[in-house]
């Protein structure tokens, strides 16, 4: 397992807690993230608290101090419409500080969009900053 420490001492949310997402949860907590997570499931949500996730609906989760949302395969980020924990990431106020952080590029929409599979977007995101 990699262990992620760029989102040390921040809140980060994770959405969806298969096994990519509580293994997203282990990875974070262990790099010294405050994890907030959600699943419909309870057994996945005991599962992410083991591992020592907060366990709260997307609705009370912190929005302005959360860094980062993971969101697991399968939750709708666009199509067919966007899940509602996205609408909420979305918002201006959810955003905090990210927007101007020097980390983060605005990219425009490219003629084509690339494809990529689960996996890759969520190492990417780990190992974002290393």
């Amino acid at each position: 397992m990699i262990v992620s420490t760029t989102f040390a001492k921040m809140d980060v949310a994770v959405f969806g807690l298969a096994r990519s997402g509580v293994a997203s949860v282990k990875s974070l907590v262990e790099g010294g993230a405050r994890v907030f997570a959600w699943d419909d499931k309870e057994e996945n949500r005991a599962a992410a608290k083991k591992e020592g996730a907060i366990i709260q609906p997307f609705a009370e989760w912190p929005w302005t101090r959360i860094k980062a949302l993971m969101l697991s395969p399968g939750v709708p980020l666009t199509h067919p419409v966007p899940h509602d924990v996205v609408v909420a990431a979305k918002n201006a106020d959810a955003l905090g500080s990210l927007e101007h952080d020097e980390n983060w590029v605005k990219v425009k929409k490219p003629a084509v969009l690339p494809w990529t599979d689960d996996y890759s977007n969520m190492l990417a995101i780990l190992r974002w900053r290393i």
